[in-house]
């Protein structure tokens, strides 16, 4: 069977860069709302809230795309190179970043008013769900986010060991059942493996996962004559789903029905879509979008102490500080990419000489 993929995913790129801007926008618009005298028309049209909605994009793209380039490829040896190439491209970047937190913590310029234990710290580092005395999120808050994509590596990992070139659907659903029945019903589970086992949003890593699967099986012939509008009927309405169902995804338990299932369609279309050309602004976004991600929750904690300080900044149009703060923090935090993201991938990806063999002692 020929290999009809694109050799880029640029489309899926774009859409990882807008998921970023998104999840970026919900958080400085509750800043506001928490902080700010101002009235906004971002906060009270559910536009705020849509934000949130990055996230269940980003489980979906994470889906279609271990998919997409595992394509034919499985075995015991492969499945451990692709779980090294996931922890890698995960862990690094998040203990620099973690790192700087815990520094300024510890200097007395953040979470002044928290103690943390250093088991909370370690676990943090790890990525296992650490309880915070709220909830499970790591002292990196936007991390709790990566404790759901680790778990899913590891389960596409064991597809791959157990020889899931195709299909990997057959897999991975009761995989993924068996955890969720767990989490529910198992006792003996420690509570951060029940609260990891038992959301229902590790469901929209398979609905990427399903949207991976119908771009190789039939994305060349959905793409073909009459069908090319196919991808834009899906992203209309997979947005269009998105934005009424925002108040549906407020209860957590309906999230990977009322989010999830349109960010498939949006997923989906962009998929489909591939073979199209973009703006070389929007796909950096995309390749800027791990960085923005993890380093944006500096930016909004400082605006959210700013407006609670500043009697000026609070009389400020909210809509207006909501949008230029976010095109701002994703300006500078995209620069993070090219100067901390971008090095440490190098570094870590670097083929390790082979070691000199040492002389034997006469």
């Amino acid at each position: 069977m020929p290999d009809n993929r694109p050799a880029r995913l640029d489309s899926i790129q774009v859409l990882r860069g807008i998921a970023a801007i998104l999840v970026v926008l919900h958080h400085f618009a509750f800043a506001s709302a928490d902080y700010s005298g101002q009235p906004s028309w971002i906060v009270k049209s559910g536009l705020a809230t849509l934000g949130a909605s990055g996230v269940d994009l980003f489980f979906v793209i994470s889906g279609f795309i271990m998919v997409y380039t595992t394509r034919q490829k499985a075995g015991a040896r492969y499945a451990i190179d692709f779980m090294k190439k996931r922890l890698f491209r995960i862990y690094p970047l998040y203990w620099v970043w973690t790192t700087v937190l815990v520094a300024l913590w510890l200097s007395g310029h953040a979470f002044n008013s928290h103690k943390f234990s250093a088991s909370y710290i370690w676990q943090s580092y790890l990525l296992f769900p650490a309880f915070s005395g709220s909830n499970y999120h790591p002292m990196l808050d936007q991390g709790w986010t990566l404790s759901f994509e680790i778990l899913f590596y590891i389960v596409f990992a064991l597809s791959l060991y157990f020889g899931f070139k195709k299909h990997k659907l057959f897999f991975l659903v009761p995989a993924f059942a068996v955890l969720i029945l767990a989490g529910h019903n198992l006792l003996l589970l420690p509570s951060p493996l029940k609260y990891l086992f038992s959301s229902p949003l590790l469901l929209e890593f398979l609905y990427g996962v399903a949207a991976g699967e119908i771009v190789l099986r039939f994305g060349t012939a959905l793409k073909t004559s009459w069908n090319s509008m196919i991808p834009l009927l899906l992203m209309m309405a997979g947005v269009t789903a998105l934005a009424a169902s925002s108040r549906f995804a407020a209860a957590e338990s309906l999230r990977f029905l009322a989010w999830g299932i349109p960010a498939f369609l949006v997923v989906l279309a962009a998929g489909l879509a591939s073979h199209r050309s973009y703006g070389r602004l929007w796909v950096y976004l995309g390749n800027a979008s791990y960085s923005i991600y993890l380093t944006h929750g500096f930016f909004t904690s400082a605006y959210g102490s700013f407006l609670k300080h500043a009697a000026p900044l609070r009389a400020a149009p909210a809509d207006l500080m909501i949008v230029g703060m976010t095109a701002l923090t994703v300006a500078v935090t995209s620069l993070g990419y090219l100067m901390v993201e971008r090095p440490l991938q190098r570094l870590v990806s670097r083929p390790r000489p082979m070691p000199m063999a040492v002389p034997a002692a006469a």
